[in-house]
């Protein structure tokens, strides 16, 4: 993507990065899977896309990053259970 990106413009500026929330389930009932994937969904995605702009952002001036993520990691959606969860306080 970033390679592209630098090929149709002729320069690599700026990077923004931005990908869907976690399963919505309360802390204890998710599975080890579902932490692997929210992991790789968001933190190994930006880790990849950084280490791809490196190098452009090094032969140019340098450039920006900036990482969106959802408001639903920091709180659990749709949570159906009245018990209290690890995030109900925040």
């Amino acid at each position: 993507m970033v390679e592209t990106t630098y090929k149709t413009f002729g320069s690599f500026d700026h990077l923004i990065t931005s990908a869907g929330g976690p399963p919505s389930n309360a802390f204890m009932e998710t599975t080890d899977e579902e932490w692997y994937y929210t992991y790789a969904l968001l933190v190994m995605s930006v880790v990849r896309l950084v280490r791809e702009a490196k190098q452009y952002f090094e032969e140019g001036e340098g450039g920006t990053i900036v990482n969106i993520t959802s408001r639903s990691v920091k709180k659990a959606l749709g949570i159906k259970s009245k018990e209290p969860t690890l995030f109900s306080n925040r």
